[in-house]
């Protein structure tokens, strides 16, 4: 008896644990579970950009494969060329397309330019050219000599039923995962399935181009050359399938001959009429200001470079200003028509009583080096600029020109066409790549 007693009197001194150290133990699991459940959103975003980054780069791969295959330069045998700034031949006179053949005659030009493509329309799901050629350029007579089909000119000539006039890349081809041909005569089920099946494609590409070395006309062997480019492949996404994308109005675009430092001569972009909209994003060439202050390379502050969009002092409405300043939200990027230079948003504010002035951070500073105009290929002063600003401190630059890919829009639009911009910046990446294209025989 004595002896179960004191067994049950051991048992109940056994050591357990404190209410202290069962704090610290809860604390310890709920620090683990909080860590465990922190990796679960990290490696979603990882897989994320992941997939993002592959999808990218198969979009890029998709493109360079078919602007390799279906893009063509002039030959002797071809007188025609996809490529702006290309030499169109002609045994008699070869031409070097220029964007300002009254200041370059001879020289052409390096100008970043877009390639015409093919993009679906949303009013009736009709296949139609974006013809970014009416938006390069706010004078007909400025470009190409041989004549425009738009206006009637030359309408049977070959140079132009096959150049830049022309969609180069059909929709289908340009989209990503690419899809099939629609066939002219399909029933209502078969276009009920390309629909469903366009309806899943979140991706497309675009592309710019520079000719990277001016052609000679005068050389007899310029045609049987291979022409190199610094091709800008630009992947596009579309989030929402029911989104749409305006078009810009060729009615009103910079004058790429024309130059000058005046923020107040800055053209203010129009949209079509929302029976234009489209369903993948398009390019517009619009223009903004770079500061007054900007430094030489040499005493660089490191300081990123605030520009403005639209430029100070331009006329407007308030409505017309705001939608300008719309098309350039945080994370956008943007390609200078001249440099080929590409912008990023890092940081944007707006100012105004309406939101009419955007305050843009770019992703680096930006030297009065990296804007320099006043100097041709030929060494002489650019022609486009005021000949009373050549040799101030800052001729010409300050105004640029550039591509740019505007968000989605709200299908109303008032009487001006004034569209209002919402949804994110569809501009997944842009990589740039040399491609040689040999001449077509």
């Amino acid at each position: 008896m004595h002896y179960d007693q004191h067994r049950l009197y051991e048992v109940r001194r056994r050591p357990a644990f404190s209410l202290l150290e069962l704090m610290i133990g809860i604390i310890i699991l709920g620090l683990g579970m909080v860590m465990v459940a922190t990796m679960f959103p990290v490696g979603w975003n990882r897989a994320r950009t992941l997939r993002e980054y592959t999808v990218q780069k198969a979009v890029t791969a998709n493109a360079h494969a078919t602007v390799k295959s279906l893009v063509r330069v002039s030959s002797p045998t071809f007188n025609a060329s996809s490529l702006l700034g290309d030499l169109i031949y002609d045994p008699y006179n070869p031409v070097v397309i220029s964007t300002c053949p009254d200041f370059y005659p001879q020289i052409g030009d390096t100008w970043v330019h877009a390639l015409n493509l093919e993009n679906i329309r949303v009013a009736d799901r009709q296949f139609v050219s974006e013809d970014p050629w009416s938006i390069q350029d706010s004078d007909d007579q400025h470009l190409f000599r041989l004549g425009d089909p738009r206006n009637g000119e030359l309408a049977g000539d070959p140079v132009c039923e096959n150049s830049f006039f022309r969609k180069q890349i059909s929709f289908h081809q340009r989209v990503y995962p690419p899809l099939r041909i629609l066939p002219d005569n399909a029933d209502n089920d078969q276009k009920r399935l390309w629909d469903d099946t366009l309806a899943t494609r979140r991706f497309s590409w675009a592309v710019f181009h520079r000719l990277r070395e001016l052609i000679d006309p005068e050389d007899p062997d310029a045609t049987r050359n291979v022409r190199a480019f610094d091709v800008y492949f630009v992947t596009l996404r579309r989030p929402n399938p029911t989104y749409r994308y305006a078009r810009q109005s060729p009615a009103a675009v910079p004058d790429a001959c024309d130059l000058t430092r005046a923020a107040a001569d800055a053209v203010a972009p129009t949209a079509l009429p929302p029976d234009n909209d489209v369903m993948f994003p398009v390019p517009w060439r619009v223009q903004v200001w770079f500061p007054d202050t900007l430094v030489a390379r040499e005493t660089a502050t490191g300081i990123p470079t605030e520009i403005m969009a639209p430029p100070p002092g331009v006329s407007g409405t308030p409505q017309v200003l705001a939608m300008w300043a719309q098309m350039f939200p945080t994370g956008i990027r943007f390609i200078d028509e001249i440099t080929g230079d590409i912008y990023s948003v890092v940081k944007r504010r707006v100012t105004g009583d309406n939101a009419e002035q955007a305050h843009l951070t770019l992703d680096r500073e930006v030297s009065i080096e990296d804007l320099d105009l006043t100097d041709t290929p030929a060494g002489d002063p650019d022609p486009r600029c005021d000949p009373n600003l050549v040799g101030a401190l800052y001729p010409c630059e300050l105004l640029r020109t550039v591509w740019v890919f505007p968000p989605a829009v709200l299908p109303t639009r008032d009487r001006q066409n004034v569209v209002v911009f919402e949804g994110s910046q569809p501009v997944a990446d842009i990589e740039v790549q040399t491609v040689k294209i040999p001449p077509t025989e």
